[in-house]
Order: C-alpha cells, then structure tokens, then sequence
C-alpha cells in the first residue's frame, strides 16, 4: 500500500471516530480532524522537536502551513483532550468489533481461556519536551501514562495520561482510580502486570466486587 494510500485509509477513520465525539467545535485555522492527523503523523515519525515537526509540514507542499502559535496553543486546550478520549473510546470499541467479526482472537489455541478476558496494564514514560515547564520542585517530570493492552485482539488503550502533579510514583494510585470502570466486565478476567502493582488487599477487594471472579499475574 502506497504511502499516500495509508494516509487517506487513516484519515477516514479518524473522520469517522469525529462522529461520537461531543466535544468537536468548529476551527477554522486548524480542524478537529486536521487536529488529530497532524498529531498521529507526529507520532509516527521522528522530529526534534514540535518546531522540526512545523517544519517538516510546511515543506511538505500536499500541506496547509500551521501556524506555530495555533499548534501549540491547541495543545492545551481542554475541550481538544476531551474530543481526543472520546475518538479514543470509539476507535477502540469499532475496531474491536471488526476484529471480533474477523476473528482474531490470539488465544484461540487455548479453549481453556474461552471464558476469560485477558489483558495486560502498564505504565510507559517519554522524555520531557523541551520547552516542558518545571514542577514546584524545579525538576521536569516525564510525560506518558498508563496503558491497557487487550491481549485478544492486540488493541491498547490509554487509561491514564499524566501530568506535572502525578508522579511516576503515584502510578498504582492512578491505575486503582481508573480501572474498575474500564475494564472490569461480565466474563472472568485474568490481568497481565508486573510488580509495581501488586497490591494484595486491593485485588481481593477488586475480586470481591467481580461475581465472575478476577485472577492477577
């Protein structure tokens, strides 16, 4: 598949995820979906920084020029952050449905665990940016978050994004907060972690709230 061919397949998609968000406004300087683009090309390449990745666009002739105030103001709307999680949420239920009426199932080999969700959780941790502010302590904090991964069909899933008041030590605080929303189901679940997260009165409580029961690994 051509390049450009995977850019217009991504675009579409994402087009599509812009229609469960309730957070999407009109901008004419730069879109919603323009948005979201720019900023899943970010991250697929590599650039410096946000200025090299500015660059890199406006010589590219197929786009518009961004201004670099606009770009970077965008970053700390909040109504874009919530837009984001809800695209997020979609995607993650649309695609999950297309791989279930696909198949894919990568432990299909184990009728055993028919019965079980099966899904692993960690933290993963970026290089502060380069103009990233300082904390109260005039130390950087890294930048990252807590990550879902559906060990059945591959999918993962942000659960938490940190920020400059959430220390890398507060992780487990932070995935207690957030997981039994997410993730806790109808189905018997056997969780993937490693041992920043052992927390032993936490997980029987959690079991406990389960009918269905939960397994830790």
């Amino acid at each position: 598949m051509k390049n450009q061919t995977l850019k217009n397949e991504v675009r579409g998609i994402l087009e599509q995820t812009l229609n469960y968000s309730r957070s999407t406004r009109f901008c004419d300087k730069l879109s919603d979906l323009n948005f979201i683009e720019t900023h899943v090309l970010r991250v697929l390449g590599k650039y410096a920084s946000g200025r090299d990745y500015l660059q890199t666009l406006e010589d590219d002739l197929e786009n518009d020029r961004i201004a670099r105030a606009t770009y970077f103001s965008s970053l700390h709307s909040e109504r874009r952050r919530d837009m984001i999680g809800e695209c997020e949420n979609a995607l993650y239920k649309t695609l999950g449905v297309e791989m279930a009426l696909e198949n894919v199932d990568h432990f299909r080999k184990f009728p055993e665990l028919d019965e079980y969700d099966i899904s692993s959780f960690d933290g993963h941790y970026r290089k502060h940016a380069c103009h990233a502010p300082r904390d109260d302590k005039g130390k950087y904090r890294a930048t990252g978050g807590i990550f879902g991964l559906n060990m059945r069909n591959g999918l993962m899933q942000s659960l938490v994004t940190t920020d400059f008041t959430v220390s890398k030590t507060n992780e487990i605080k932070a995935f207690k907060k957030r997981f039994g929303a997410s993730f806790i189901g109808k189905r018997k679940m056997i969780c993937l972690l490693d041992m920043a997260y052992w927390d032993g009165p936490y997980w029987q409580e959690v079991k406990a709230l389960k009918q269905n029961g939960i397994y830790v690994i």
